[in-house]
């Protein structure tokens, strides 16, 4: 997948102004570049040290009120009624844990996926007769407006803590606790279901958040991370609050998930986010969120340690699953490989529903455009997750076809849907036809806050960068490009599965690793010149320090990016059968000599097509549309095989039983 490189600029002048607030130089320079100029933005970024007033959130102040009468002055049953993620289980915990340490009847609920999203009829109509005084949900409920009725019509309070953005109704309840409200004053809006509920907890406290932050930021910094909100701001004070709670926490169910997870201090946002963020998903992605609830609340050393390692074999099975699925996926494209030139790319399949959006996650990362997965789900209906790429909104996409769905929702970076099976087709034009309206089809990329100098690589600069963190949403972990730096050696890594790289970079010797592409694979040798968007890092081994880069994404110096870029677009037009420049013609066609080139280059043995595109660079007149005519006239002929999984080619082992004219080939004659 050709991605595209943006490179910071930082103005100076800002940068100067971020500096004389105290912040290093390169640093400055980093939060310019992520859009932060002024000491105020810097404030803001960084978040203080504390959580704002709990009572600035609108309703919070009738929330406390309704669930200290019920709870302690009526001693009310009490129902918390949570969603199946990370983020609703966590904010069930700490409610429920918070609630029941001062005495409170409480009981929870989370649906299972079955039961959908939020507040259920069926669940509800179930609760009724069972004489509870309050039901208080937790990331959920805004949207409920005719269960909130039914809550309302039963007799039955109901408290709503959620994040989730309102329409033009609001649900009739005693309490709608939510900064996303149109009249909330509060000054923060981007917490995650439990950061409401954690201030909710500092409000029930009087409205000091010391105790909440002490008692339950590990459990909330998880959901945080999870839940995929903007670091910045009140969220990274939870998350650094949280970080450092987690690795002395007293929760058993943390302890023992944490050790089954295989999780090695310091924790990170980074080590959060794929080792126990996953694990308390899998549960309500598999089977029921209520064994990770159960985990979180465990005040039993072996019944944590059990239920851990139930919630990590269910997260072996949601990796295992995910896989079958692109593997299922990967299959089918080997009979239709053209549809990958589509503006946008739909799967459909007999597919887990639970985790249908991490593999379309994946598979963005993969192919860089938007991607749409549908499994059946009820008889004659699809359900289908969507996740998307900068400058495309799922959600306006979705909108587009709102007449073929019956029911959608989301945001610009993902979504949800369901339709008739029988609108299946309708569903996949209409979603290239929105694609092909747009004015601009975005284009994946890579950005970079800045270019290193040599004299940027110091373990000041790369230690420094921690102050930046937590990195997650809204605050990724700067990337930076190196451009034109000499590579000295090439090393294998792991046996071969990674590269090693020894670069000198304007005379300075510097180490660099790939873990993206084996040493095999490797198209590039001593005294060549390199280009990297790259992590700054400090290698730590046998008590010596020194700078590593740790590559994203590589190429050789002096490629011209945006003709690469434009010849994939031409490629794609031509796949797609839609009418390119016919200006083109003569630097499009491979003559003989173009074929025989490429053909040399390509081995027995896996290769990826990036390596040998690399390799045909200075040995004739190869542009990246020719060299995919080359490619696909080669897989028609038989010549190679393909993995589309790795974007990899090898010769086939089967030799024509004939002489094959290339230029009789079908991509050759629509040519």
């Amino acid at each position: 997948m050709i991605k595209k490189w943006i490179i910071g600029q930082p103005d100076k002048t800002a940068a100067d102004a971020l500096v004389s607030g105290g912040l290093s130089r390169f640093n400055a320079e980093v939060l310019v570049s992520a859009g932060i100029k002024t000491i105020e933005e810097a404030e803001e970024f960084f978040g203080g040290s504390d959580l704002g007033d709990p009572f600035l959130i609108k309703d919070m102040d009738k929330a406390v009120e309704i669930i200290n009468e019920s709870a302690f002055e009526k001693n009310e049953k009490i129902l918390i009624y949570g969603d199946y993620d990370c983020d609703g289980v966590c904010a069930t915990a700490i409610l429920a844990s918070f609630l029941e340490m001062n005495g409170a009847d409480v009981y929870c609920h989370i649906n299972t996926r079955e039961e959908g999203f939020g507040l259920n009829e069926t669940v509800i109509k179930n609760f009724a007769g069972e004489g509870y005084g309050l039901i208080i949900t937790v990331d959920n409920g805004t949207s409920a407006l005719k269960e909130a009725k039914l809550i309302k019509d039963s007799g039955i309070k109901l408290v709503i803590t959620d994040h989730h953005e309102p329409g033009e109704t609001l649900p009739v309840c005693d309490a709608l606790v939510n900064p996303h409200r149109a009249d909330d004053e509060s000054e923060f809006k981007d917490l995650c279901g439990c950061g409401v509920v954690l201030k909710l907890i500092a409000a029930l406290d009087g409205g000091d958040p010391t105790f909440a932050l002490e008692q339950f930021s590990d459990i909330a910094c998880i959901a945080t991370i999870g839940d995929v909100v903007k670091l910045r701001g009140e969220n990274r004070v939870i998350v650094e609050h949280g970080l450092h709670y987690l690795e002395n926490t007293e929760n058993i169910g943390l302890i023992s998930l944490i050790k089954a997870a295989g999780m090695a201090r310091p924790f990170t946002s980074t080590s959060v986010a794929f080792g126990l963020c996953p694990r308390i998903n899998a549960a309500g992605r598999l089977d029921t969120a209520l064994t990770a609830l159960d985990l979180l609340m465990c005040d039993n050393a072996a019944e944590a340690q059990a239920a851990a390692e139930t919630v990590n074999r269910m997260n072996i099975e949601r990796k295992e699953l995910e896989n079958r699925i692109i593997r299922d996926i990967f299959d089918n494209l080997k009979e239709n490989s053209n549809s990958l030139s589509q503006r946008v790319l739909s799967f459909y399949g007999s597919y887990h529903h639970g985790v249908i959006g991490i593999v379309a996650s994946r598979l963005v990362e993969r192919f860089g455009k938007p991607i749409f997965i549908m499994s059946d789900d009820a008889e004659g209906y699809v359900k289908g997750s969507a996740r998307g790429i900068a400058g495309f909104s799922i959600f306006s996409a979705l909108s587009y076809c709102a007449d073929l769905l019956t029911k959608f929702g989301g945001h610009e970076g993902a979504g949800g849907f369901s339709l008739k099976k029988s609108n299946l087709d309708a569903f996949n034009k209409r979603l290239n036809e929105y694609a092909a309206g747009l004015e601009h089809m975005p284009v994946y990329f890579i950005e970079a806050a800045k270019q290193l100098l040599p004299e940027d690589l110091t373990i000041e600069n790369a230690e420094g960068l921690k102050r930046l963190a937590p990195f997650g949403e809204g605050n990724p972990e700067p990337l930076f490009f190196v451009g034109g730096a000499l590579i000295t050696k090439v090393l294998p890594l792991k046996d071969g599965k990674f590269t090693k790289l020894l670069l000198n970079y304007g005379g300075t010797a510097v180490e660099a690793i790939t873990f993206g592409c084996k040493y095999a694979d490797f198209p590039l040798k001593p005294d060549n010149k390199i280009d990297l968007i790259t992590y700054l890092e400090v290698n730590e081994y046998l008590n010596s320090k020194n700078i590593q880069l740790k590559i994203k994404d590589f190429r050789p110096h002096g490629i011209n990016q945006q003709k690469l870029l434009n010849a994939n677009a031409e490629y794609e037009k031509f796949k797609r059968g839609e009418a390119i420049d016919p200006r083109l013609k003569e630097k499009i066609t491979p003559v003989r000599d173009d074929f025989a080139q490429v053909y040399k280059l390509i081995k027995p043995q896996f290769m990826t097509v990036d390596y040998i595109f690399n390799k045909t660079q200075g040995i004739g007149d190869i542009n990246y549309f020719k060299f995919r005519i080359i490619l696909d006239t080669f897989r028609e002929a038989g010549f190679i095989d393909c993995n589309l999984l790795t974007d990899s080619i090898k010769l086939s082992g089967n030799k024509p039983a004939e002489k094959v004219d290339l230029f009789q080939m079908p991509t050759m004659v629509k040519l």
